[in-house]
């Protein structure tokens, strides 16, 4: 698996996390998770930023989870009480949804189905003579 694909998968699997605990937490145990939660998502965004290798759905892949992560941390330390709960509940929806989608992405993208394919020579069966 590809670095990428590690980071977005990091970020749909932290942010079913974020959705789970703000309907289940509030006050500074929801404040602190969330803010752990998105500060590590930015952190593997930047991460995927710099693996982008110049393609542009990407950069602006990584940039939205970066941006949205990063809102999301500063929310978290911002808001209070029932709007940080709907907040941090928006916010993992967001980032969840931008990272399934670049998952998906990253699974029909014709570099993934090229190394995908295998090509492998056969050699001609060898017939033998029963005597």
């Amino acid at each position: 698996m590809g670095k990428k694909y590690l980071i977005n998968a990091f970020a749909l699997v932290a942010s079913v996390v974020g959705i789970v605990w703000s309907r289940i937490y509030a006050g500074a145990t929801l404040e602190w998770v969330a803010f752990g939660l998105a500060a590590a998502i930015a952190v593997a965004s930047v991460v995927g930023i710099r693996l982008a290798d110049d393609r542009r759905f990407e950069l602006a892949g990584f940039s939205a989870l970066a941006l949205t992560a990063a809102w999301s941390a500063v929310a978290a330390l911002v808001f209070t009480g029932a709007t940080l709960g709907w907040l941090v509940f928006a916010d993992a929806i967001a980032t969840a949804a931008l990272a399934a989608g670049a998952l998906v992405l990253h699974e029909l993208t014709t570099e993934r189905v090229v190394h995908t394919l295998e090509v492998r020579e056969q050699e001609a069966p060898e017939y033998h003579a029963v005597a």
